[in-house]
């Protein structure tokens, strides 16, 4: 009797690797339909759970995550209907690649913000930071109109480094530059309050998936790259600690307590700090931090851009104090990172190390430099001219 469980296993498991399996390009597109039930799902969260609307079974999401059980996603199609009430969520949407709960793709339905240009987010979430605040514009966020009290029906097309979403029917998004890199991982639904609202509804139903092996269209966009001659694209980042601890590194105190670890700006020319850091509790700071040699003493103009809060020291010395947190200007203000603040540093000749003290609290975590004239500036943290 135990060697033919044996055998029945090997064959349940044989049979489940072929359905895993991706079908060669070319091939009829098959689909494999996930009913929302603990067969098919892993439901985490408040208020997660299978229910009913529009007489459709469907997925109750007000708070929580639904992971789709499967071994590993890579490439291929995911189709969905999503119901959003009169009091729908700022955040619900889809997570795929992902390796574990705080490291994934995300594209989301930012349902209040129906017809306007950020109805539609896509953000990689590293260190269980939601980077949005960083990856804004058009290549990341696109206009669309929901349907309210009727499904609306999303296809994502995910190839290995980028993405197409449909919204009913219609291409919504295309997302030239996945940013984790990450070429397979668990697919979810996800959902949670916004910060301005403290109610959300939302209904999932008809999810399936194929796997089918997507290549990168042709027609695909390469995705925009800051050139700029003054960027600083090379930046070291202090382990997460206390503000205080992150101050007194930037001041040259207590310099042999800390590790830095080297981070690239991202392609727009913003450096995403979560790639290398993950805030835990009080340890919501980093120093991010470079070095210019300049061939003269004296000011020279660079333009910045940080989220959340940000104090900027030169070769010890405080310069700069400022915050962009989410809401913290006015009642629209988003926080979004761009080089929209400015600052004449006073460089000394010879070798300058300018620190940014970065505290995080939601919507992303970065710093950004880019000197208006470069003419007599070298040293490790600007970019090469490509």
């Amino acid at each position: 009797m135990p060697d033919l469980t044996n055998r029945l296993s090997a064959l349940l498991l044989s049979f489940a690797s072929l359905l895993l399996r991706p079908l060669p390009a070319g091939a009829e597109e098959k689909f494999i339909d996930a009913p929302f039930d603990e067969q098919h799902w892993i439901f985490s969260g408040p208020d997660v759970r299978p229910s009913e609307a529009l007489d459709q079974k469907a997925l109750r999401l007000q708070d929580g995550v639904a992971t789709l059980k499967i071994a590993n996603f890579e490439t291929g199609i995911v189709q969905f209907d999503v119901l959003l009430a009169s009091e729908a969520p700022m955040y619900t949407g889809l997570r795929f690649h992902g390796r574990d709960r705080s490291n994934y793709e995300y594209f989301y339905l930012r349902a209040e913000r129906s017809g306007m240009k950020d109805s539609t987010q896509y953000t990689p979430v590293f260190n269980g930071d939601q980077g949005w605040q960083i990856y804004s514009g058009p290549e990341f966020s696109s206009e669309e109109g929901f349907k309210r009290g009727d499904w609306n029906h999303v296809e994502a097309r995910i190839y290995r480094d980028s993405a197409d979403i449909y919204v009913n029917g219609r291409r919504s998004l295309r997302i030239s530059d996945l940013k984790t890199s990450e070429h397979g991982g668990f697919l979810a639904l996800s959902s949670s309050f916004g910060p301005r609202f403290p109610f959300n509804q939302v209904y999932y139903a008809n999810f399936r998936y194929g796997l089918k092996d997507l290549p990168r269209p042709e027609d695909m966009p390469q995705p925009a790259l800051n050139a700029s001659r003054g960027l600083v694209r090379q930046w070291r980042v202090s382990q997460p600690v206390e503000l205080s601890t992150a101050r007194s590194l930037a001041l040259g105190r207590e310099a042999g307590s800390a590790t830095f670890t080297g981070l690239k700006a991202e392609k727009n020319g913003i450096a995403n700090l979560a790639r290398v850091a993950g805030k835990a509790g009080k340890k919501d700071s980093v120093v991010a931090q470079f070095d210019i040699d300049a061939d003269r003493k004296g000011p020279r103009f660079m333009r910045f851009g940080y989220s959340d809060k940000v104090e900027i020291f030169v070769n010890g010395s405080p310069v700069f104090s400022g915050d962009a947190e989410f809401l913290s200007r006015d009642l629209q203000f988003l926080g979004t990172v761009g080089f929209k603040d400015s600052i004449a540093l006073p460089l000394q000749k010879g070798p300058n190390r300018i620190a940014f003290v970065v505290q995080e609290g939601y919507g992303g975590w970065a710093a950004a430099a880019d000197f208006a004239d470069p003419e007599g500036l070298t040293g490790g943290g600007l970019a090469r001219h490509r």
